[in-house]
């Protein structure tokens, strides 16, 4: 049974709940260090159990390359989805515009739960 959270999880704790899925290597330093991956600490409320977050991964493989920023869902299960449905793998350029459709779509996940 899938339970109401009352706010979203914090970073650390997706982090643990990610360690202990069927799929561990999300937050793995090798994977993160690929991608140059950084966290920005603010998550979201999400359907049900979920928690929103956002990543910030590096374009390409040049170390100038820019970073573009992707909403992700954090499930109960401690797996992480890609947020298709605000368009995927990076697509925004800008912190603040993922930062707001992140907050978007709590809310209208929220009043829809």
């Amino acid at each position: 049974m899938i339970t109401r959270q009352s706010k979203p999880r914090s970073i650390a704790a997706i982090k643990t709940a990610n360690r202990r899925s069927r799929a561990p290597y999300f937050f793995s330093p090798q994977t993160m260090r690929v991608f140059r991956t950084y966290l920005p600490s603010q998550t979201w409320q999400g359907k049900g159990s979920s928690t929103l977050f956002i990543t910030a991964d590096a374009e390409g493989p040049d170390d100038n390359a820019k970073h573009v920023y992707t909403i992700r869902r954090s499930l109960y299960t401690g797996e992480i989805d890609t947020v298709g449905r605000v368009g995927g793998f990076g697509a925004f350029a800008k912190l603040y515009e993922a930062k707001q459709a992140a907050a978007e779509l709590s809310e209208s996940e929220r009043e829809q739960w």
